[in-house]
């Protein structure tokens, strides 16, 4: 099989990590990028590929088309934050093929960012038994202990995974995590710990994690003027490719707000229980 054309097919199928600054995948969904049927399948086998991706391949063309685009609208849906959506084009793609751990990966991903969790244990078991040490898998590992109040765990597993990422990891996908981490000391009460993340921090290190560090600590310090304007100007600098989303996210995610500015939810709260 053409190597070129299974690295463009993996490339479709995995997810990124959370797709830390809204860009878009790479390389993009392709509909002639699709592994061929019969006798190919052999090498594939010699490859020694997922059982997954062997099952995916014997499934007819017009399906494996199908299932790509889906799937590339999911991720899509990701992006741009639109979690139901998301969960809606995984929940079509699986009609044609349920076998792809990635997809439930992603799914889970959603169920996460939506604080549905339900059913969030059994996705992440399924996950960790097909993809125990992907980078996704490990860091929906770390934010759902986030989202349930687990702030150490979540501490450990972030750090956990900083320390294993590849030397040219980019370094604004380690910033986000680190104002996770920096997240989860502030709710801990460890104001020190959090303050020492950004405190070598200044506006020429082009980062959102600089104004959005500083919009942590006043939250936790209670000056809720002094946090919208370090979020405004984060906000007005990077506002392109949604680079700061995951750190909105991030503050959401964390219950932040609710704990040190709870003013702020109050009216949103009162109108969701009307």
């Amino acid at each position: 099989m053409n190597t070129t054309t299974l690295a463009a097919l993996c490339a479709v199928l995995a997810i990124i990590p959370a797709n830390a600054q809204g860009q878009q995948p790479s390389p993009q969904n392709n509909p002639n990028s699709v592994v061929p049927r019969g006798e190919k399948v052999k090498e594939m086998n010699a490859e020694k590929l997922p059982a997954w991706l062997v099952s995916f391949s014997n499934l007819p063309k017009a399906d494996r088309q199908k299932y790509l685009q889906g799937f590339a609208r999911a991720k899509e849906a990701f992006q741009k934050g639109d979690w139901n959506g998301c969960i809606l084009e995984i929940t079509n793609c699986e009609i044609i093929f349920n076998e792809n751990p990635n997809s439930w990966n992603l799914r889970l991903s959603c169920m996460i960012e939506l604080k549905q969790l339900e059913h969030a244990d059994e996705y992440l078991e399924k996950v960790k038994q097909e993809l125990p040490k992907d980078p996704v898998t490990l860091l929906n590992i770390a934010n759902l202990h986030m989202v349930r109040q687990e702030f150490q765990p979540c501490i450990d597993e972030l750090t956990n995974i900083i320390r294993n990422m590849p030397y040219d990891t980019e370094e604004e996908l380690i910033n986000i995590m680190r104002f996770r981490i920096m997240l989860c000391h502030l709710m801990l009460g460890h104001e020190d710990l959090a303050e020492d993340i950004i405190k070598d921090l200044s506006p020429l290190d082009d980062t959102p994690l600089y104004y959005y560090g500083k919009a942590a600590i006043n939250i936790y310090y209670g000056k809720r003027q002094d946090a919208m304007m370090d979020v405004n100007s984060a906000n007005n600098i990077f506002s392109k490719n949604q680079a700061t989303v995951p750190y909105q996210r991030g503050i959401t995610a964390s219950g932040l707000i609710d704990k040190y500015l709870p003013e702020v939810n109050k009216p949103r709260q009162e109108a969701e229980q009307k």
